[in-house]
């Protein structure tokens, strides 16, 4: 039998299920016009089914809930209790990832509603290669613009969500000082009061297919730890985490997909050229709102910024206090102690590289296969009981807060451009920034 620490070289990733085009399973939803017509803000409660007794939904009930605590968010359950409160959250018993039913209900209500006005949707089981998974897993918890305001402590600008996301900017743009956000030294605790070491798994045990990650397109090339947080470290440049998508490979193996000259990628690269045997990872996944925000969005404005920059720190000063942080197991990176799942493990430099995609891109297009990418060895997972899986459909939803970063760019190029006025940029229209500009007035000569 061979050692699951030490995966055969011909170890292939599982069987994709048949292609069907976006088109064709929005439309064949049953279960998404159901979403749909429970409605997206109810007051009270609702609910809806899609015809059989896999599926159940039901609108958020302001009443049935308990008071969310107050900002700022310790973790990644209290954001979602904060949403679910406003009705910005729709739950799931069960979704038949199987049949795309979660891809096709995200698209749906996408359609119905928009980018910015889209609820998060929640599943508590979900069908995964014919085996109902415990979750919940969770999509689109910053899609919805009200989210903006609700993660930073402010009170939602009643059915005027635009007013919302201009409230969070204006909030963030105050927090901002010569150009940079605040930073707030993080807090080390111990494992017993560290929730991401409730359980620990090692050997055999660990089984990622076992944690409900999903297929989120019917052509991706397999099931993804599509939102976690990579945890890498350097000599020079220290520690660093950013959003790197990793496809699962088998009980103890993935790929990680960081792009050439991004921060994860030059750090792997540097320890190989080093000539390490292995680069240290530990995988986040399930974070509180704000490691969110700093791993997938531009918030640290390294020009200005002498040295390196403690992401961590900076997690702190958008949410004005110290985050809880803890040690990892088998490295000495320091991760997020109230995060839902930490992966453990190495990038091995003796092992070939793994093929990688196709993958639904930000574009809303297939990205192609990669022939090769990181090849990473689960050595260790710790996790909260029953862990919250977060999954962004990439190229569907907005996936994450943007006030943050437009807030710091609107400040950043008033300095170069005085006329100013604001600049914004849309997730669903990537790379097209739009610019509003005090009109000059004419002089004559």
């Amino acid at each position: 039998m061979a050692n699951k620490n030490h995966p055969p070289a011909n170890q292939t990733p599982e069987p994709t299920a048949p292609s069907l085009s976006r088109r064709g399973f929005i439309a064949g939803s049953v279960v998404g016009v159901a979403a749909v017509t429970a409605g997206c803000a109810a007051a009270g409660s609702a609910s809806a089914s899609s015809g059989g007794d896999s599926v159940s939904v039901a609108a958020a009930s302001n009443s049935a809930k308990a008071l969310s605590p107050d900002m700022p968010f310790d973790d990644f359950r209290q954001h979602l209790q904060a949403l679910e409160e406003r009705g910005l959250l729709l739950r799931f018993k069960r979704l038949d990832q199987d049949a795309y039913e979660m891809t096709a209900l995200m698209y749906r209500l996408v359609e119905e509603h928009g980018w910015t006005n889209a609820p998060a949707i929640l599943a508590e089981e979900v069908k995964i290669n014919g085996e109902w998974i415990k979750g919940p897993v969770v999509a689109n918890h910053q899609g919805h613009w009200h989210s903006e305001a609700i993660t930073f402590g402010l009170d939602p600008v009643p059915n005027d969500p635009t007013a919302s996301y201009r409230k969070a900017i204006d909030f963030l743009a105050e927090k901002i000082t010569k150009g940079v956000y605040p930073q707030i030294e993080p807090v080390r605790v111990d494992n017993a009061n560290a929730p991401c070491k409730e359980v620990v798994l090692t050997g055999d045990d660990i089984d990622l297919n076992r944690f409900a990650f999903i297929q989120s397109n019917p052509a991706d090339g397999g099931r993804y730890i599509d939102t976690g947080s990579i945890f890498t470290s350097d000599p020079e440049g220290g520690p660093n985490f950013g959003t790197y998508r990793c496809q699962i490979h088998g009980p103890r193996l993935i790929s990680v997909n960081s792009e050439p000259n991004q921060t994860g990628w030059k750090h792997i690269m540097a320890a190989k050229e080093r000539g390490e045997k292995f680069a240290p990872i530990s995988i986040v996944v399930g974070q509180d709102p704000y490691v969110w925000i700093v791993s997938g969005s531009r918030v640290i404005n390294r020009f200005l910024s002498k040295g390196p920059v403690d992401e961590l720190a900076v997690a702190g000063g958008l949410r004005g206090k110290a985050l809880e942080v803890v040690k990892s197991e088998t490295n000495d990176l320091i991760i997020p102690a109230h995060a839902e799942i930490v992966i453990e493990g190495e990038v091995r430099f003796d092992l070939p590289p793994q093929p990688e995609g196709p993958f639904g891109e930000m574009m809303g297009y297939m990205g192609p296969q990669k022939a090769d990418n990181f090849t990473m060895v689960v050595t260790k997972v710790t996790h909260r009981r029953d862990p919250w899986v977060l999954n962004v459909f990439t190229g569907a939803t907005r996936g994450y807060s943007t006030a943050p970063t437009t807030a710091l760019y609107n400040n950043n190029l008033k300095r170069l451009v005085p006329q100013l006025i604001e600049i914004h940029s849309p997730l669903h229209a990537p790379a097209l920034p739009m610019f509003a500009l005090k009109k000059p007035k004419r002089v004559r000569a």
